[in-house]
């Protein structure tokens, strides 16, 4: 069906038809003359456009009637005499055009109203120094509020600070659902000139965080920052090299008591060299002795699984490899193969673990 104000007769607000009538009301002056207890409930200007008498505590009310679909609609534009007969002459030629333009005039009202109305939330949120509704800022504090409880604090920290500093001052404004690659790229470029590797990656981590959280809440459709895998310099991870002098391995123990991290860090710290210190330190003869039997216990499980008789050396055995020349072989001794070589490797361990410094 054509959407069109009805050109063949115009329907005025008294139900009355008249052929193209419009501008039928000569002047304000007609309407300024209308006295309290006129009979009369409307002034009819023609085209759908009309004057009700004495609404809205005595004043005078314009509306103006239009079809739209089929379907019978009005629209208020405002008071006599704040708005004059010229002006709202005005207003119902642009409704009119309008629906010509297959467009319904009370909708763009909703839709402008709507948007006034947000602006105003909007400045009323940035005078109380409050993010905008539906901005990447909001959604990002948001999701913050949802994680943190089940973070450490000095993480949680961390991430909101990089937030704030390296992210919020550049798309923390722009709707969450608007931001394309390219912004977020332009963002951590900013970051990765600073020399900042590692947090621009970071950085790129706690975006996509964000941009998914928004996507599960229906505020965004895509997650801009899987877009820029490869577009960023390469990271990783620098380790440090062990400490063998003894001046080194001091400053280190002086700078762990100096630490001012957490407890719980700290106290790590300190038992990490103890624990390397114990490692290293050289085995007692009841631990040696405990070493060998549970080998000795391995090696006889071996040698059944592989079909070997297993002869543990003895005494006698000791006793006679003394006199047998080298290139006799682990068999002429008495061991087998693996007994030579368990032999062997916890020779070369003690004398390692006698060469080593301890702390």
């Amino acid at each position: 069906m054509t959407n069109a104000v009805t050109r063949k007769s115009s329907t005025l607000c008294n139900g009355k038809s008249l052929q193209m009538a419009k501008h039928l009301i000569s002047s304000n002056a007609t309407i300024k003359a209308i006295k309290t207890g006129d009979l009369r409930s409307r002034l009819n200007d023609g085209d759908g456009l009309c004057l009700l008498l004495f609404v809205k505590g005595g004043s005078h009310s314009w509306r103006f009637d239009y079809t739209f679909d089929g379907r019978r609609k009005s629209l208020s534009f405002g008071t006599y005499p704040d708005t004059t007969l010229s002006l709202a002459r005005k207003k119902a030629d642009e409704a009119r055009q309008q629906v010509r333009s297959g467009l319904d005039p009370s909708d763009l009202r909703k839709v402008a109203k709507k948007a006034s109305e947000r602006r105003r939330d909007d400045d009323r949120r940035a005078d109380e120094g409050l993010p905008l509704v539906g901005s990447f800022e909001e959604v990002a504090r948001e999701w913050y509020e949802k994680n943190a409880p089940g973070w450490a604090a000095t993480h949680s920290e961390k991430i909101i600070r990089r937030l704030e500093r390296d992210v919020f001052p550049w798309i923390g404004k722009k709707p969450v659902g608007a931001i394309r690659p390219a912004d977020l790229l332009e963002l951590l470029r900013r970051v990765e000139s600073r020399g900042a590797i590692e947090t621009t990656h970071r950085v790129q981590q706690n975006c996509g965080q964000v941009f998914r959280y928004a996507v599960a809440t229906s505020r965004a459709e895509s997650d801009p920052s899987r877009d820029l895998r490869g577009a960023l310099t390469p990271w990783k991870p620098q380790h440090y090299a062990t400490l063998t002098e003894p001046r080194g391995v001091g400053r280190l123990l002086r700078d762990i008591e100096s630490h001012e991290g957490s407890f719980a860090t700290k106290c790590a710290m300190k038992l990490a060299p103890m624990l390397r210190a114990a490692r290293r330190a050289p085995q007692s003869r009841v631990e040696r002795d405990r070493s060998r039997q549970g080998r000795v216990a391995h090696s006889r499980r071996e040698d059944e699984r592989q079909g070997h008789a297993h002869r543990a050396p003895g005494k006698t055995g000791r006793a006679h490899a003394r006199g047998v020349e080298a290139t006799d072989g682990p068999q002429r001794l008495g061991l087998s193969g693996r007994a030579h070589e368990w032999r062997a490797n916890e020779q070369e361990h003690d004398q390692r673990c006698a060469a080593s410094p301890r702390l």
